[in-house]
């Protein structure tokens, strides 16, 4: 490592009151901590932060994930058991999912309707397989 024994450089760090450093264009920085501070700068404030948080949020509208207890688990329009046609055909033409909960039960009476940590409706079938209602995002 190269031993800085520029005046403006030494001067700079002797004012600790200071937040920006006059460094001359062609000076090579090899203080670590600079190095560093420089680095989470650009990764908290840069454009490419910017983008990946934004596409985060857009990714997280349409999966839901983070409102998701079990992410793995299909929507019940997924399900192909008994009573399937008439639970799909019930889904359609009624979009409160308290009554489509209804619907379910009342086709499959051995059907148990559960809610995970983030209050989303699911439903546990007889043969032991999970669906949610309405996963959050987009479907």
């Amino acid at each position: 490592m190269k031993i800085v024994e520029d005046p403006k450089i030494l001067s700079a760090f002797e004012k600790e009151d200071e937040k920006e450093i006059d460094l001359k264009p062609g000076k090579l920085i090899e203080d670590e901590n600079i190095i560093n501070q420089f680095n989470k700068l650009e990764n908290e404030e840069g454009i490419e932060s910017t983008v990946k948080k934004s596409l985060g949020a857009i990714k997280e509208f349409f999966t839901g994930t983070k409102r998701t207890e079990y992410p793995e688990l299909p929507e019940i329009g997924s399900y192909k058991g008994k009573g399937a046609a008439k639970i799909a055909a019930g889904l359609l033409i009624n979009p409160n999912q308290k009554a489509q909960a209804e619907i379910i039960q009342t086709q499959i009476p051995e059907s148990k309707i559960l809610k995970d940590n983030f209050d989303n409706i699911l439903i546990a079938m007889p043969d032991g397989k999970t669906f949610y209602l309405n996963k959050p995002g987009t479907s």
